[in-house]
C-alpha cells in the first residue's frame, strides 16, 4: 500500500478535486488537509481520516486499500465491524471454540 498521503492524492486525482476542494467537501481546514501532504506535520485524527472517507463517498476500509483481494473476505469484515460490541463478543468468542 502506498502511504496515506498517496493514496489521497490518488482520490483527489480520480475526482479532479484540489485540496481545497477535498476540505469543503470533508467539512475541514484546508489547512488540514494540506498537512496530510507534509510527511513532518503527517498525523491525522480519527475524525480527519472518517471526514476525508466520508468525502471520497469510500468507506474507511477502501482510503487504505487500494484494492480488494478477496470481495467476500471484506464484506464480512464491514459487516463485523458493523456490529454491537456485544454481538463482536460473542463472535469473537465462537471463533476461539473452533480454534
Amino acid at each position: 500500500m502506498k502511504d496515506l498521503a498517496t493514496r489521497i492524492g490518488q482520490l483527489m486525482e480520480q475526482r479532479g478535486w484540489t485540496a481545497y476542494k477535498l476540505a469543503e467537501k470533508a467539512g475541514l481546514k484546508d489547512t488540514t488537509v494540506y498537512s496530510l501532504f507534509d510527511k513532518k506535520k503527517c498525523n491525522p485524527t480519527f475524525a480527519t481520516l472518517v471526514a476525508i472517507a466520508d468525502a471520497f463517498e469510500i468507506t474507511l476500509s477502501e482510503l487504505f486499500v487500494e484494492e480488494i483481494k478477496d470481495p467476500n473476505s471484506f464484506m464480512i469484515s464491514q459487516k463485523y465491524d458493523a456490529l454491537s460490541d456485544k454481538s463482536k463478543e460473542i463472535i469473537d468468542f465462537l471463533l476461539k471454540k473452533l480454534d
